[in-house]
C-alpha cells in the first residue's frame, strides 16, 4: 500500500470513530476556501480563505493575508455539521475527474 491510500483509511477511521463519540487526538490539519472569480479574461478559482490552526482571510485590496485569529462560531454551526457527518454521504478523496462523475 502507498502513502495516499493509507492516509485515506486513517482518514476514514478517524472519521469513524468521532462519529462513534470516542475521544480522538487532533491531527495538524490544512483548509482553504476558494472562490469562484471572474478576472475579465478568464473564470478561476481564487483562495479567499484558510484555516492552518488559526483562520486567515485573503485581504484583495492589499494582496496580502489577514493576522491568524481564532475563528467564532454560533452552537447551531456546529449542531448542524455534526448531524450532516452522521447521516449525510460524503466522499473521502474519490478518484473522479469532474463534479457529474462525482453526482
Amino acid at each position: 500500500m502507498d502513502d495516499a491510500e493509507l492516509n485515506s483509511k486513517s482518514d476514514i477511521l478517524i472519521v469513524s470513530r468521532m462519529l462513534d463519540g470516542q475521544t480522538m487526538t487532533s491531527l495538524p490539519m490544512f483548509c482553504q476556501m476558494n472562490r469562484l472569480t471572474d478576472t475579465g479574461s478568464e473564470v478561476i478559482w481564487m483562495e479567499t480563505a484558510r484555516w492552518i490552526k488559526f483562520e486567515e482571510f485573503l485581504d484583495e485590496d492589499a494582496n496580502r493575508w489577514s493576522k491568524p485569529h481564532v475563528p467564532s462560531l454560533c452552537l447551531s454551526a456546529l449542531t448542524t455539521l455534526r448531524r450532516e457527518l452522521k447521516h449525510a454521504p460524503f466522499y473521502l478523496d474519490p478518484e473522479v475527474t469532474d463534479f457529474t462523475s462525482l453526482v
